[in-house]
């Protein structure tokens, strides 16, 4: 399969360290950008690191949450309660 072209826009600081990074590993820059941007394709693609980003947003939602009640003076949500069915739909078998 052919590669194809593209353009991106990057700080000249970027620019800088990515050559030089480059120069360091006997590869151009060119190269280096493919790897860098298969790596980080590979990476997003990956479950478990999925699951970390999805941990990660899940923490940040209830806080800002917990922030807006405060603000608003609702009362807070326990941080894990106990479904009405005592089943927790989130926890693993």
């Amino acid at each position: 399969m052919a590669n194809s072209t593209f353009t991106i826009r990057i700080s000249p600081e970027e620019h800088k360290t990515l050559n030089d990074l480059a120069g360091l590993r006997h590869q151009s820059v060119s190269e280096l950008a493919r790897q860098l941007i298969s790596e980080g394709i590979g990476r997003m693609l990956d479950p478990d690191e999925i699951d970390r980003l999805i941990e990660e947003e899940r923490a940040r939602l209830k806080d800002v949450a917990l922030q807006v009640r405060k603000r608003a003076g609702m009362t807070p949500v326990p941080t894990n309660p106990t479904p009405k069915n005592g089943v927790d739909s989130h926890s693993g078998p």
